[in-house]
C-alpha cells in the first residue's frame, strides 16, 4: 500500500480496475480489427488456378498454374510481405492447378501442405511427377504434407480456412469433383475457392452446406450449367472471378446469371493481376 492512502474497500477499487482493464482491452482490440484487411491476389494466369492470400504476415496459396508460373508467384507472395507460406492448397492434381507447385516449394519456405486424399493412381502428368519430387525435398526441410478425407478448419493469421474434401467417390470428372473446396473467413467476410467441382459434387455440397458468401472463385473457369446457376443463386456473392484465357468463349449464360444476381464478375484474361482488399466495410478491387 501507498504511504499516506487510506484504502476503505480493497474489492470495490481492484474490481474497478479490472473493469477498465476489460473496456480498455476491448478497445484496444476493436480498434486494430478496424484497420485490418484480408489482400487477395490472382495473378494474370488466364485459364489455370492461383489465388494468394495475405493478412499481416500470413499466407495462404490455392493452386499454383500451370509449370511455369512457380516463381512468380513466389515472388508476387513476396511482394506482400510474405516471407513464407503458412498454407499451401492444392485442390486437385490437373496441371493448371499443381504445374507451378515443384518450383513453388524450392522457391519459398512452406509450411504446410494441404491436398485431397483421393486415388491419384491414373494421375500420369509430368507437373505432378515434379510436384512429388519437390514435396518430397521440401518435406526433409521441414514441410509437412496434409491429405484431407473429412473437413478441417484451420486458423491462419486472422483468417479461419474450412477446406473441405469430396465425402465420397464420384464416376464422373473424378479429378475435379475431387477438389478441395475452400472456405474463408476473415474481417467479418465469407470467400469460396470452388476448385474445379462439376455437376455431381455441385449438387451434393448445395445439398450439405450453406455456401452463402461475400466473394466466389466460379468453379472450373467459368463452365456453366444448371448446377452452376443453384450455385451462384445460393452463394449470393458480391463479387466473383472467373479463370479463363478468354472470356468471349464462355457460356454467355454465366454472365447473364451473375449479372442478374447483381454479381461483379472479374476474370483472369486481362494480362494484369487482379487485387482484392477485404475490410469489414466492403470488398474493393484493383489491378496492375
Amino acid at each position: 500500500m501507498i504511504r499516506g492512502v487510506k484504502v476503505k474497500n480493497k474489492k470495490t477499487v481492484i474490481t474497478a480496475a479490472a473493469c477498465i482493464a476489460v473496456i480498455a482491452g476491448i478497445f484496444v482490440l476493436a480498434f486494430a480489427g478496424s484497420g485490418g484487411k484480408l489482400e487477395v491476389v490472382f495473378p494474370p494466369l488466364g485459364k489455370a488456378d492461383c489465388a494468394i492470400l495475405y493478412e499481416d504476415g500470413a499466407c495462404v496459396v490455392i493452386d499454383c498454374g500451370n509449370k511455369g508460373d512457380g516463381k512468380g508467384i513466389a515472388d508476387l507472395c513476396a511482394s506482400l510481405g510474405a516471407e513464407k507460406i503458412d498454407c499451401l492448397i492444392i485442390t486437385h492434381f490437373d496441371k493448371d492447378h499443381i504445374g507451378g507447385a515443384a518450383k513453388l516449394l524450392t522457391s519459398i519456405p512452406v509450411a504446410k501442405v494441404y491436398e485431397p486424399d483421393y486415388d491419384d493412381s491414373e494421375v500420369n502428368i509430368n507437373e505432378y511427377s515434379l510436384y512429388r519430387l519437390a514435396l518430397e525435398n521440401a518435406a526433409a526441410g521441414g514441410t509437412e504434407l496434409i491429405k484431407l478425407s473429412r473437413d478441417e478448419t484451420v486458423a491462419v493469421g486472422g483468417m479461419e480456412l474450412t477446406l473441405m474434401p469430396p465425402h465420397k467417390s464420384y464416376d464422373k470428372s473424378v479429378d475435379n469433383n475431387s477438389s478441395l473446396v475452400v472456405s474463408v473467413s476473415a474481417y467479418g467476410k465469407k470467400l469460396l475457392f470452388a476448385g474445379d467441382i462439376e455437376k455431381q459434387r455441385i449438387d451434393d455440397m448445395l445439398a450439405e452446406y450453406d455456401l452463402k458468401c461475400d466473394f466466389l472463385k466460379m468453379p472450373h473457369h467459368g463452365e456453366y450449367g444448371k448446377s452452376v446457376s443453384n450455385l451462384i443463386k445460393a452463394c449470393s456473392p458480391s463479387a466473383a472471378v472467373v479463370t479463363c484465357e478468354n472470356r468471349e468463349e464462355l457460356d454467355p449464360s454465366l454472365e447473364n446469371a451473375l449479372g442478374s444476381s447483381g454479381v461483379s464478375v472479374y476474370y483472369t484474361d486481362t494480362g494484369k493481376t487482379l487485387y482484392f482488399t477485404c475490410r469489414k466495410n466492403g470488398i474493393d478491387r484493383s489491378e496492375e
